[in-house]
């Protein structure tokens, strides 16, 4: 489910990138039970940094076309400031992706698993 919500002033402080230039943010929830691995996710990820959020994009950086593969997104995750993908239940960081394999899961971990 998606919300439009105002940020708190710890939220735009805590994380500046989720707000829009208007001040809000737009909030998806996730439930366990239809969405085991995203739950997961994000329990490990406020387990590790304290903050039970993560950013969705479309992955539509200016000047670039918007990503219509797989192999697209990976090819964009490199340099892009990104810290991970999450990608077909494999989680990419840009340390992973080899130069030249068109962003293959050399290197990628599964997200469920933790490995």
């Amino acid at each position: 489910m998606s919300f439009a919500v105002p940020g708190t002033r710890r939220g735009r402080c805590d994380l500046p990138e989720v707000f829009h230039r208007n001040g809000l943010a737009r909030v998806q929830t996730v439930d366990a039970v239809r969405n085991p691995l995203l739950a997961a996710i994000l329990t490990l990820t406020a387990a590790r940094t304290g903050i039970p959020v993560l950013i969705n994009t479309s992955l539509n950086i200016k000047g670039k076309p918007i990503c219509g593969t797989a192999d697209m997104a990976l090819d964009r995750l490199t340099g892009s400031g990104l810290d991970g993908l999450l990608l077909d239940d494999h989680w990419h960081t840009e340390r992973t992706q080899e130069p030249g394999c068109g962003g293959r899961r050399r290197g990628s971990r599964s997200a469920w698993s933790g490995e």
